[in-house]
């Protein structure tokens, strides 16, 4: 995380939050209530804290979460499916 070693509890929380429900649609409107922040305060912060936007974390968290699923032996669509990726 740039320039600290410690994040924001309430940015903890929110990724926290985020990670239980990474299959699920997830908005940074979303996040930022849990963070009990408003969204621009939230994006500002997020971006400070993590160093990536919101989106770009979401989407990195998911796919982190289907390459795990899909190397511990599910099969690839499943592992895409349940880390939020759907098929159109």
């Amino acid at each position: 995380m740039p320039g600290n070693d410690r994040v924001d509890p309430r940015i903890e929380r929110a990724i926290a939050w985020l990670r239980d429900r990474l299959a699920a649609p997830v908005s940074l409107a979303d996040a930022a209530a849990v963070a009990h922040l408003s969204p621009s305060r939230f994006r500002h912060l997020f971006v400070a804290q993590t160093g990536v936007s919101f989106r770009a974390y979401l989407l990195w968290a998911r796919v982190a979460a289907a390459m795990a699923a899909g190397m511990n032996g599910d099969s690839w669509t499943t592992a895409a499916q349940n880390a939020g990726f759907a098929i159109a």
